[in-house]
């Protein structure tokens, strides 16, 4: 088969025309991929888990259908054609699978649908904006509003045509550590959008907060690059440069026309409900809404992705951390509503374990969100609770169909 490499070059410009012809050319490579694989196999050799036949097999007088092509070739199923049939060295068609399902087993890995790689395709378009949002205001030192607008405009579209389990993809999917840092903003955005959502706010305060998310690190563009990028754990004299990105935010903002909501939920964000935080070190209510929910959305964004000196966390791992410390760090009720349905959207989703194994997950215990119970295989598979010796190291990504 060959394979098709796409060069990011054909969405630098953010054009929709290089999208759609990447679309295309992705169909045109998977469009068999949803039809199965069928090979001769003889009767002696076919077990349970072959998946489907592909003509009828009857029995010997070739009138009576024994098994009906398409249907899975089950343990009952094997034994009621082989008691049909004297010589077992006859040869019939199975199939082992998709093409899409072998090619996936071969590079373990799952390969995005339509839908998938349409989102993930948008998602990479507002990256290259982002990064050139940043190099704009290193260049010039201010506000390019047509380009934030811009990308407001694209993240609502995206956010709007999006389903949950879509952004959740979007959200997870590992990239390469130069490019975190610009995807902090669309992930910091997208989950702003959410809690909003789930808090039950209005469409216009839900936009606010994506402004808020999109924007919390501005200031960042004004730092050193060799700090924001650098591969180590910072001193604390570097990470004292690092904290004054939050003021640096709203000084460029301040003439800018944006409203006190989002304006303050820059500055704010990195404050705790404690007055442990900065850059003010103000606690409790006199930290605004919108910087409480960018918050718990920027600190779940930054760990699961990771950074250059530290691993990505497994999203359970920071969700039990963000638990921990609703009430004191963090706002009680927006850790709730978000933990609870974050991790109701974990159920059903396939992990990668430390063991290298791949499970569904099937149930979590909101007492102990570090470690969720799993099931390998299908229906009848093994339930296992994960512990400190198998524990969740990332997703397997897409919906599980079969593991």
């Amino acid at each position: 088969m060959e394979l098709i490499i796409m060069d990011s070059d054909n969405i630098q410009s953010g054009d929709d025309n290089g999208v759609d012809s990447i679309i295309k050319a992705m169909d045109d490579v998977l469009g068999d991929f949803q039809k199965p694989v069928f090979v001769p196999v003889s009767m002696d050799l076919l077990y349970d888990g072959l998946v489907t036949i592909h003509d009828n097999i009857y029995d010997y007088s070739g009138e009576t259908v024994v098994l009906a092509t398409g249907k899975p070739l089950t343990k009952e199923a094997i034994d009621r054609i082989r008691r049909h049939f004297v010589s077992v060295s006859e040869e019939v068609k199975v199939s082992y699978g998709t093409h899409r399902a072998l090619m996936e087993r071969y590079l373990g890995t799952k390969i995005p649908d339509r839908k998938e790689l349409e989102h993930r395709l948008a998602y990479d378009k507002m990256a290259v904006l982002c990064r050139r949002l940043i190099e704009d205001i290193r260049a010039n030192e201010a506000l390019p509003m047509e380009l934030i607008t811009k990308l407001l405009k694209e993240l609502k579209d995206c956010y709007s045509k999006a389903s949950l389990s879509d952004i959740f993809c979007v959200l997870h999917v590992p990239c390469a550590r130069e490019d975190d840092f610009y995807r902090h903003f669309l992930n910091v955005a997208l989950l702003n959008s959410l809690i909003g959502a789930w808090k039950n706010l209005g469409t216009g305060e839900v936009e606010q907060l994506m402004l808020v998310g999109l924007l919390h690190d501005i200031g960042m563009a004004l730092l050193p690059e060799s700090l924001i990028m650098a591969p180590r754990a910072l001193a604390h004299c570097e990470f004292e440069v690092i904290k004054m990105h939050t003021v640096r935010g709203f000084d460029m903002m301040k003439n800018s026309g944006f409203s006190d909501l989002v304006k303050y939920g820059v500055t704010d964000h990195h404050e705790r409900i404690d007055g442990s935080g900065y850059p003010y070190g103000v606690g409790g209510g006199s930290i605004s809404f919108a910087a409480r929910v960018t918050a718990v959305a920027d600190v779940y964004a930054a760990r699961v992705a990771g950074r250059g000196w530290r691993e990505a966390e497994s999203p359970f791992n920071v969700a039990a951390n963000l638990a921990a410390l609703a009430g004191e760090e963090f706002d009680e009720d927006i850790v709730e509503v978000f933990v609870k349905k974050l991790m109701k959207e974990m159920k059903g989703r396939p992990i990668r374990l430390s063991s290298g194994d791949v499970a569904m997950v099937s149930d979590l215990d909101f007492s102990d969100l570090t470690y969720p119970t799993v099931k390998f295989g299908g229906e009848d598979g093994k339930v296992v609770k994960t512990n400190q010796d198998l524990f969740c190291k990332g997703f397997y990504f897409s919906k599980a169909s079969e593991l």
